[in-house]
């Protein structure tokens, strides 16, 4: 019999520990091996969940009026004239709300001027020169080519001194 029952813990203590040794895992092994089937179930819901309110399988397209713009202009290279100077990509994205934070402001086409040489000629705009968010494609773009007038011109500094004639009059 027990006289204080605090005469037990010590005696329950050592047998517990005798007979089911605690192990030491490394924390790799106590996230693998530790609550291992509520893991896996809790795993599967959120999949579960995700699919059903997050994922969105279906796709959307819509066509916008883009305008052509210059990157890497050298200063003696002008522009003249690009036709057209609007092309109309069509972009795709998940989800039928895809397009709905979409600012349109930012999308352009931004042609690398670097390469234009002076005179008339054909530009391909390829996918790489349409800027937009990351997470919509490029389905289409028209038209593919567009006409460039490049003219070759040279800065010049100079002060200008005007010719004043006559006083103008008060008031």
């Amino acid at each position: 019999t027990l006289e204080n029952p605090d005469d037990i813990t010590k005696p329950l203590s050592n047998f517990i520990s005798g007979t089911f040794p605690k192990q030491n895992y490394s924390t790799t092994e106590n996230l693998l091996k530790h609550n291992s089937p509520e893991k896996i179930v809790s795993l599967t819901f959120a999949i579960i969940f995700w699919f059903f309110f997050s994922f969105q399988a279906a796709t959307t397209q819509r066509d916008f009026k883009i305008p052509v713009t210059y990157k890497n202009i050298g200063e003696d290279v002008l522009v003249e004239s690009t036709k057209p100077d609007i092309a109309t990509v069509t972009l795709e994205a998940r989800g039928s709300n895809a397009f709905d934070l979409l600012d349109t402001q930012a999308l352009s086409i931004a042609i690398d001027a670097s390469d234009l040489k002076t005179g008339i000629q054909k530009v391909l705009v390829t996918e790489d020169e349409v800027v937009k968010p990351a997470n919509f494609s490029i389905i289409n773009i028209k038209p593919q080519e567009i006409d460039v007038s490049v003219k070759s011109v040279k800065n010049i500094r100079m002060t200008v001194v005007p010719n004043i004639i006559k006083d103008l009059p008060s008031g």
